[in-house]
């Protein structure tokens, strides 16, 4: 069985790293939601690691959760 094709990065909190590694704005916003999300940390919390304001974090996450029936 071949090895992997590509080096693999470690996991990584850091914002400036992941932010470096963003390609496009799209990626950057799903990176900054994502631990909203997955890990339902507070936007309140995340905005001040990622230094964005919290109401457009919180729009940002209301805009992209699908509402459950």
């Amino acid at each position: 069985m071949p090895g992997p094709k590509r080096n693999r990065r470690e996991r990584t909190d850091e914002w400036a790293q992941i932010k470096q590694w963003t390609l496009w704005p799209e990626q950057e916003w799903y990176e900054a939601i994502r631990p909203l999300i997955l890990f339902h940390e507070t936007a309140g919390g995340r905005a001040k690691e990622i230094d964005v304001p919290q109401r457009t974090l919180a729009r940002k996450l209301e805009a992209e959760t699908i509402p459950v029936a």
